[in-house]
């Protein structure tokens, strides 16, 4: 089974917005994300996931400078 990190990385693309005006907030995200993981995952290990992986250059979500919500990082 893929890791958690995988799975988001494939999965972040097709459901977030590359428009930081419409970010998503981590609740909804988490929401549209879970139906599609392999495995059970708490919501906050998810939200976690998200909030690693935007500080992360090399993976596909980022969060809004000052604000809420995440979109799809642009290259």
């Amino acid at each position: 089974m893929p890791s958690l990190w995988n799975q988001l990385n494939a999965i972040l693309p097709k459901v977030l917005s590359s428009d930081p005006t419409k970010a998503t907030l981590g609740t909804k995200l988490v929401s549209e994300v879970k139906p599609h993981l392999s495995g059970t995952y708490a919501d906050n290990s998810l939200r976690q996931h998200f909030s690693d992986m935007s500080r992360d250059s090399s993976t596909v979500i980022a969060k809004v400078t000052g604000g809420h919500g995440y979109y799809l990082r642009r290259p």
